[in-house]
């Protein structure tokens, strides 16, 4: 070390003397404290998707002082809601619906004081109830949740591609509604299911991670943003909860050993498949919508009934059809949201023109709905999903991965177990109980 270079500066930022003079000014004031004055985090999670956020809440319950890093300016991953005039829409993840025993105390949770659904017997205790608590304090903070969609349908996998019936419309193709458990949303939009995890954590949104520095004498990782401006986070441990493929870079960037875990090859092996939403805006008068007889919203009408969303099992493009204006009682206009199928995006997830992409996806919903206004909406948005869906999920009896060396980390995500919001839940609560113990804590309450 040289003597003309303060002592901090090659433990906190690794740059020759000359250049880190010349960019001192350019740096954050926390880049010119001294180790001693630095805030040390317990655990810092990478990703504010529902397996870090359900993660961080069990560490945030059990004491200890966990911050939530992400890189957009939104929260939930792919449980993703935007907002066009007075109307949010959900072009992610659909809806949630009890999935196994984590989904099924989550909607306990957010419906408790609205309608309880569940018995206390059948409730689970790793969701923090310090969290609801304060929620039922203040009912107004607390989303409220709707069944949603009311009517699913889905076409006649024998029949949608027949000659006669693509040039003929489909509406005698519709089979009845489907009987899967029911499912639920925020007419505010999927997002408020992040926004209530979220409640009470430091979440740092817009910190794009780029490199983890071991720090091998004072037992801690450094957790460098790509924003040099913004100051960086040490931890006693971190959780990657993002997608396998972005959380491959962070383990290979492993400083000072230059060793990645020995696990890195599983996160290697894990497999997506991508998908495409488009969302479209539609003049009302446009489309074939009917008043729901019994809530007053539109819904789509196909000869003798009515859906507000429909699954296209046997189709090569189109996956889901969704009315996502149904789920609020107060949409100015119909929103649509057509979800693509994985063939059809694995073609075309590297294209430049996702106007295009879109287009080819109306086009083919225009076809198969017959209803050529399908193709003329008045705003139109396209959202390309590289991780749509998880198809080789982890290998392990673990739904998660962790290391001690050189120091505590692991990764989670709903990619160790499947694809579902379930899945998610499960991975971030696991790995919160396995951080726990490593970290040796006081018993947890």
């Amino acid at each position: 070390m040289r003597d003309d270079v303060p002592y901090q500066f090659h433990l906190l930022y690794e740059l020759d003397s000359d250049e880190l003079y010349e960019n001192a000014s350019k740096l954050s004031p926390f880049y010119l404290l001294s180790f001693e004055e630095i805030s040390m985090l317990d655990v810092a999670v990478v990703g504010a998707g529902l397996t870090g956020l359900a993660c961080a809440q069990l560490l945030h319950r059990w004491g200890y002082d966990v911050a939530v890093f992400d890189k957009s300016r939104g929260l939930g991953g792919r449980v993703a809601t935007r907002r066009v005039n007075t109307t949010c829409f959900d072009h992610g993840a659909r809806f949630v619906s009890r999935q196994g025993s984590r989904t099924q105390q989550l909607l306990h949770e957010l419906l408790a004081v609205h309608t309880p659904i569940i018995s206390a017997e059948e409730t689970q205790t790793d969701f923090p109830k310090s969290v609801t608590d304060q929620f039922v304090e203040h009912p107004s903070a607390l989303p409220t949740l709707i069944s949603w969609p009311r009517s699913p349908h889905q076409l006649d996998s024998s029949a949608a591609n027949s000659f006669e019936n693509v040039f003929s419309g489909v509406q005698h193709l519709i089979r009845v509604p489907q009987t899967d458990a029911q499912s639920y949303v925020p007419p505010e939009g999927m997002t408020a299911i992040a926004k209530f995890l979220a409640h009470g954590l430091d979440v740092r949104r817009q910190h794009r991670i780029t490199q983890l520095d071991a720090n091998l004498e004072r037992r801690c990782w450094k957790i460098t943003p790509e924003d040099r401006s913004q100051s960086p986070p040490f931890a006693r441990a971190v959780i990657l909860a993002v997608p396998a493929p972005q959380a491959i870079p962070l383990l290979e960037s492993l400083t000072p050993t230059g060793r990645a875990p020995d696990w890195i090859d599983q996160v290697r092996a894990i497999e997506f498949s991508p998908c495409f939403s488009v969302i479209g805006g539609y003049a009302a008068q446009s489309l074939p919508l009917q008043p729901d007889p019994q809530t007053g919203i539109p819904m789509w009408q196909m000869g003798d009934r009515h859906w507000d969303a429909l699954h296209c099992p046997s189709d090569e493009i189109l996956a889901w059809v969704g009315l996502d204006s149904s789920k609020s009682r107060h949409s100015d206009e119909p929103i649509i949201v057509f979800q693509s199928t994985d063939a059809f995006a694995a073609t075309h997830v590297d294209d430049t023109d996702l106007g295009l992409v879109g287009d080819r996806i109306l086009e083919r919903a225009a076809q198969l709905l017959n209803c050529p206004a399908l193709c003329d909406p008045q705003w139109q948005q396209v959202q390309r999903w590289r991780y749509g869906f998880c198809r080789r999920p982890l290998a392990s009896p673990d739904p998660y991965l962790i290391t001690h060396q050189p120091l505590l980390l692991g990764c989670a995500g709903d990619w160790c177990s499947g694809s579902q919001i379930e899945d998610a839940l499960t991975s971030g609560q696991a790995i919160a109980h396995r951080i726990h113990q490593a970290l040796d804590s006081s018993s947890i309450p």
